[in-house]
């Protein structure tokens, strides 16, 4: 037992240990509730000015989208760090066991500990990436990001009114969610709040629909269903 622990807290083998033990600790707190799982990738986020969503078991969690070095970036880091030192730990202390039984050439023999010591740990966290890589394969699906929807995909759908008139240059309506989206249509029209219109075009410059109003007696709820999903106008 005691050689175990001391080949443990030895280097190389020490700093996988460390990082592991900070894992297993996190990994506790967050099972208290105290902490997500994307903690890691929050502080990313926030630390680069970048964020991104995935689709998680019908929830949404936030993945980093840096670097994805051998698609390890694909899920979160708590979960691809965790995994990567625990293999880096095996194969740390499986390797350095291995040197010390190994008949190694006169010159590696003479070489200092440090030297061999740094040369496994160079391979063991070459080899705990490529192992993590493939653990990590089979929950890529579970945190793929989902990109929003572009706002020129809702070109032909329906929308309700909601202000008291529209020309062009004010005029709102509203999403299936309640959601307000910026129209804006040619007069004459006979737009008003509570009419029914259908999105003709998206004005990626200034940020709005232009809409026509909808031809013939269309049912009000069945227009709400159809309805756009958008965002508040800024």
């Amino acid at each position: 037992m005691l050689g175990f622990l001391s080949e443990a807290v030895a280097f190389p083998t020490v700093i996988f240990t460390v990082v592991l033990a900070l894992a297993c600790l996190y990994w506790v707190i967050a099972l208290s509730g105290f902490a997500s799982v994307d903690a890691l990738d929050g502080l990313a986020d926030a630390a680069e000015g970048v964020t991104g969503t995935a689709d998680l078991g019908g929830g949404r969690a936030a993945v980093a989208e840096g670097p994805r070095l051998l698609g390890l970036g694909e899920v979160p880091a708590t979960i691809s760090l965790t995994l990567l030192a625990f293999f880096g730990w095996l194969c740390s202390f499986f390797g350095m066991r291995l040197v010390s039984r190994l008949e190694l050439p006169e010159l590696a023999r003479r070489a200092p500990d440090s030297t061999t010591a740094t040369a496994v740990l160079v391979l063991a966290l070459a080899a705990g990436m490529a192992i993590t890589s493939l653990a990590i394969r089979p929950l890529r699906p579970l945190f793929r990001l989902v990109g929003a929807p572009e706002r020129a995909s809702f070109v032909g759908q329906s929308c309700t009114i909601t202000s008291g008139r529209v020309d062009e240059g004010f005029g709102y309506a509203e999403g299936a969610a309640g959601l307000r989206v910026d129209v804006r249509c040619r007069l004459p029209n006979p737009l008003k709040s509570g009419s029914l219109a259908r999105l003709e075009r998206w004005d990626a410059e200034r940020e709005v629909y232009w809409v026509r109003p909808v031809d013939g007696p269309v049912n009000a709820e069945a227009g709400r269903a159809a309805a756009i999903s958008g965002s508040e106008p800024r």
